[in-house]
């Protein structure tokens, strides 16, 4: 895992017909992180996930996929 700290900016692609998500990291417990993603366009609501892994922008899977957790460029 990347250099992550609490309140790394992170960026979440879901896929085809899922909107981006936007949040930050909020803890760090086990080698997974805990991030709080905003639900709504005026960031009021939030949710939080746990996450194993968080690329580098533009990273890419084997198979060439862009979806997963990014480090924002924010």
């Amino acid at each position: 895992m990347m250099n992550i700290e609490i309140g790394t900016k992170v960026e979440g692609n879901w896929g085809a017909m899922i909107p981006m998500s936007f949040g930050e990291v909020v803890s760090i417990v086990d080698n997974k992180v805990v991030v709080a993603f905003e639900d709504d366009e005026d960031g009021e609501m939030m949710h939080h996930t746990t996450v194993e892994n968080i690329h580098p922008k533009g990273w890419r899977s084997v198979n060439g996929s862009p979806i997963g957790v990014f480090v924002s460029e924010e």
